[in-house]
């Protein structure tokens, strides 16, 4: 600890993730939980790679172990933020940054949802290699078309909405959700359904 603390000293800018409370003027981190803004990264692009990028992390290595030769699916791919701004080539929505992790990585084949052709052409610039409108098109034969072995893993924002069909993809899938913004019983269901079904094979 000593050591880590060391590294800071009063006066220097830093960025990083609280265990709550961050709304205040004035708190208290471990120093463990920080690192320090280049000069020329502004404090915006640093609160974005703190909650954004962190959470990307995240939900890709620590809980999905991506790696090189998988496919993925990311529902919300765009995760609602258009247009886009970029500081320093950084993407400003979890979504976005979980494509390019992927694609960096290596991933065999990075599958989107979103809710527009915008945010699907966005999603493909960014390195899907599929990108589908799930108001258009039922995204769930179409992930069968391009994987019908399945997927490796699937980060989901929706869940409550998008469970009807996430039986159609999941093959031993690992799941990391950054949010429940619909969720429902419907998902645990389906997910309990798929279970028993996978338990007997």
């Amino acid at each position: 600890m000593l050591k880590i603390a060391a590294d800071f000293k009063e006066g220097d800018e830093v960025f990083g993730l609280a265990y709550g409370g961050a709304y205040a003027e004035y708190i208290a981190v471990s120093v463990k939980m920080i690192v320090h803004k280049p000069k020329q990264m502004s404090w915006e692009t640093a609160a974005g790679v703190s909650e954004i990028w962190f959470t990307a992390i995240q939900a890709s290595f620590l809980v999905g172990n991506l790696s090189a030769g998988q496919t993925v699916l990311f529902h919300a791919g765009a995760s609602g933020i258009i247009p886009l701004v970029r500081i320093l080539q950084l993407s400003a929505a979890v979504g976005q940054c979980l494509i390019q992790l992927a694609k960096a990585e290596g991933a065999k084949s990075i599958i989107a949802t979103a809710g527009s052709d915008e945010k699907t052409r966005l999603c493909e610039e960014l390195g899907a290699t599929k990108a589908i409108n799930y108001k258009r098109t039922d995204w769930g034969e179409e992930v069968k078309k391009i994987a019908p072995d399945g997927v490796d893993f699937i980060v989901d924002f929706i869940i409550g909405i998008l469970s009807l069909h996430l039986s159609k993809v999941i093959r031993r899938s690992r799941i990391p959700s950054a949010g429940f913004g619909s969720c429902g019983t419907g998902f645990h269901n389906c997910l309990s359904r798929h279970a028993r079904r996978e338990s007997d094979r």
